[in-house]
This record gives C-alpha cells, sequence and structure tokens, in this order.
C-alpha cells in the first residue's frame, strides 16, 4: 500500500501515469505473491520502489524495482507450470485473473461461493475411464494438480460429483440448469470430449500463455 499511496498522491492529475504504474505495480504485487516471497524480500523491494518514486526516477527501466528481473518472471512461470494446486488462495487468484482475461473483462464474479475443482479425480474409481486415460499413478499425480485440469465452480465442491465419469462430469456437475456456466474456464471443458494428458497438456500450454 505505501508505493500506492505515495504515486497517487504525487502524480493524481497524471492519469496516463497512474495507469502504467498501477499495471505495472500489479503485475509486480502478484509475481512476488505467486513466487512466495518472504516478507524480507517484499519489504526490501517495495521500500527500494518508495525511494525511487520520491526520487522522480524512471520506473520504467529495466532495473528498476517496479519491475521483475529476467530469473522472476522464469521462477514466476516455473511456479504456474509445475505443483499449480500447491497453495489453494493463491491458485484461486489466478484462476479468477485468468477466467477475467479469457471473458476479456465482461466476467462477473459476483457469488457468495467460488471453489476449485480437478476435472482428473483425485482419487479415480476403479474400472473407470479415467484410469484407461491415466492408466500409471505418476500420471495422475502430474496431471491432477496442474494449471490445465483446474476449472472453478460457483457452487461447494461435491466429492461424489468430482469422481463422476468425463461424460456425467460435464453435464451434470459443470453444467448449469441454463446450460451457461459463468466461468469461461469451466465453458471451455465442455467442448472436449474426452480428457486425456494430450488434451490437459494442450490446456495447459495454451493458458500458461495467455497467463505470460
Amino acid at each position: 500500500m505505501p508505493p500506492a499511496i505515495l504515486y497517487l498522491s504525487k502524480y493524481r492529475n497524471k492519469p496516463e501515469k497512474l495507469l502504467n504504474f498501477f499495471q505495472d505495480f500489479d503485475r509486480l504485487a502478484s509475481g512476488l505473491m505467486i513466487m512466495r516471497a518472504n516478507v524480507n524480500q517484499r519489504i526490501k523491494t517495495y521500500g527500494s520502489l518508495l525511494y525511487e518514486i520520491e526520487d522522480g526516477e524512471d520506473l520504467q527501466k529495466f532495473d528498476s524495482a517496479l519491475q521483475l528481473t529476467n530469473d522472476e518472471c522464469q521462477k514466476i512461470i516455473n511456479c504456474l507450470n509445475y505443483n499449480f494446486f500447491d497453495k489453494e488462495r493463491t491458485c484461486r487468484y489466478i484462476l479468477l485473473r485468468l477466467d477475467t482475461a479469457l471473458s476479456e473483462g465482461g466476467a462477473n464474479y459476483n457469488f457468495p461461493i467460488i471453489t476449485i475443482e480437478h476435472i482428473l479425480p483425485q482419487n479415480s474409481p476403479h474400472n473407470s475411464q479415467w484410469l484407461n486415460w491415466f492408466p500409471t499413478e505418476e500420471q495422475r499425480l502430474k496431471y491432477t494438480n496442474c494449471l490445465g485440469d483446474l476449472v472453478l465452480l460457483s457452487r461447494r465442491k461435491n466429492q461424489k460429483a468430482s469422481n463422476f465419469e468425463f461424460e456425467e462430469k460435464k453435464h451434470k456437475y459443470f453444467s448449469t440448469n441454463d446450460r451457461i456456466f459463468p466461468f469461461v474456464l469451466t465453458t471451455q471443458v465442455l467442448t472436449e470430449n474426452e480428457w486425456t494428458p494430450e488434451i490437459i497438456e494442450r490446456r495447459q500450454q495454451k493458458l500458461l500463455e495467455k497467463l505470460k
């Protein structure tokens, strides 16, 4: 908050500068959260940024505290690409930002409940189609928690429904009565006829590019 307040007070009559700053500042704050920067890292970054704002330095230069370094960008990508569901709060934030980008700003998230659902069940039933598509435990562990396997729901999780076969899950769990689901991430799944490692990989790369 301090860098935001300082910049807003200093350039309150220059909307273009404010827009550029807050777009970059939003990216920086999100990046630090995704990387799980500790409190000392955050204090150091925001402290340096305060000094730069006070001194009127160019915040667009590559070595400004406002800009992510190449190493930080790569670390963020790695965090998004692996063990994505490891921290649910961060995961929900990223999925909501991603869904907003996919909807081109047309989404409305005024729901009392927003949960994250795995398309590939975390515990696949015996003799299910899931085990044909993902025959090894290694595959199931790899894909269950990745970006490409996750969607948003405006209802509480139903553990029983989570283990449905793919077709049943699509029509009973990922659809609403009027067939229009509020999340783009979720409606995308309804166009798929199967859910295999290849489809998740393809979706993973597409969503990762959007986030980048």
